[in-house]
């Protein structure tokens, strides 16, 4: 029997490493038995994380670039020659669908859904955009807006105000297939070492890494044994190694850079935690369970979704004003202005986590 085919064209960014993009990576090398899926790759920004370079050459059909055409840069103020290159490049490669992973900041969408399904993929963009007027438009104009979870959902229903709510789909993100164990084992503590916490992602403000910092520092003073390795880099690196000195916390915060293999560092710890500002769905947290490690996470958009309270993990509401989180170090100069309050299905100003209690 033939296979039926499918031609995608992915505008994507992947200049930064983490769950998403990772996951985008493996998506594009699936094979799906009963269809033939061509994947397009289109960089919303220029370059590619080495790391995954690999990866996005096997599994894409063609690679392209919108910052370029014909070796010229195109710049950021002129948006319009980005749009009428993207449309070249969709003319030429006759996709069937084009899904958007990026910020769509450039794309007239009024033009492009008469010859092409054009699907949004919402992993956090709303949370961080905050042009109303464009997004209105914009996910009104495309086909369907596919959430990865069901905050994501509320947060494009309450922030954006879409017409048709019936083009908006739930699909929950899945575990990359190189992050799933062979085996699954109960975790048995180690009394001949600190209790071992861990926090995975890219080192960024949003993930509030800071409060897990103060939360090592709270047990230490309260004699208990423990250490908090954090696999990940970004910009906020310098920041946290510079905060778990002056808490004198250089023996139990461990730094471990980007981590590629996830069941190792999965594997060495007892717990993993997310203090998250924000946190669409929580990603590392399903992988953290998959390993076998309780999760202790933020109540917060995406994550009771994921973390089973008092099941598979807890989950703790943010009880502190987002104001002090530069009492523990965190920045708030990029924190969205609304997060989602699954608890009051509502959204709101975000808050932080109390270290004293994660």
């Amino acid at each position: 029997m033939k296979k039926s085919s499918l031609k995608i064209a992915h505008l994507v960014s992947l200049r930064n490493v983490g769950g998403i993009e990772r996951l985008y990576s493996e998506f594009i090398n699936f094979p799906f038995p009963d269809i033939d899926v061509k994947h397009h790759t289109i960089l919303a920004k220029k370059d590619i994380a080495p790391v995954l370079l690999d990866n996005i050459q096997q599994g894409s059909t063609s690679i392209h670039t919108l910052h370029y055409y014909k070796g010229m840069k195109i710049p950021k103020w002129l948006p319009i020659l980005r749009d009428r290159l993207l449309q070249r490049m969709l003319e030429k490669i006759k996709p069937d669908v084009l899904l958007l992973w990026s910020k769509p900041k450039f794309i007239d969408t009024g033009n492009m859904r008469r010859t092409i399904k054009i699907i949004f993929y919402e992993h956090g963009i709303s949370w961080i955009e905050n042009d109303w007027k464009y997004m209105h438009k914009f996910l009104n104009n495309v086909d369907a807006i596919i959430c990865n979870s069901f905050a994501a959902r509320r947060i494009v229903e309450l922030k954006w105000d879409i017409d048709k709510r019936e083009k908006i789909k739930v699909c929950l993100n899945a575990i990359r297939p190189s992050c799933v164990p062979a085996v699954v084992a109960s975790k048995k503590l180690n009394i001949n070492r600190p209790f071992r916490l861990g926090c995975a992602g890219r080192l960024v403000s949003v993930k509030g890494i800071a409060l897990a910092i103060h939360a090592v520092n709270k047990l230490k003073l309260k004699g208990i044994l423990c250490e908090l390795w954090l696999a990940g880099n970004g910009e906020s690196y310098t920041d946290l190694q510079r905060l778990s000195s002056e808490l004198k916390l250089e023996n139990e915060v461990k730094f471990l850079g980007f981590v590629d293999n996830m069941t190792d560092f999965f594997s060495a710890i007892d717990c993993f935690v997310c203090p998250s500002i924000r946190e669409p769905f929580g990603l590392v947290c399903a992988e953290a369970m998959a390993h076998g490690c309780p999760v202790v996470a933020a109540k917060v958009d995406g994550i009771p979704e994921v973390v089973e309270d008092g099941s598979t993990g807890f989950c703790i509401s943010p009880s502190l004003p987002v104001e002090q989180y530069v009492c523990f170090g965190g920045e708030t100069e990029n924190l969205p202005r609304l997060v989602y309050n699954p608890v009051d299905d509502c959204i709101e100003a975000p808050k932080i986590v109390d270290p004293s209690i994660l």
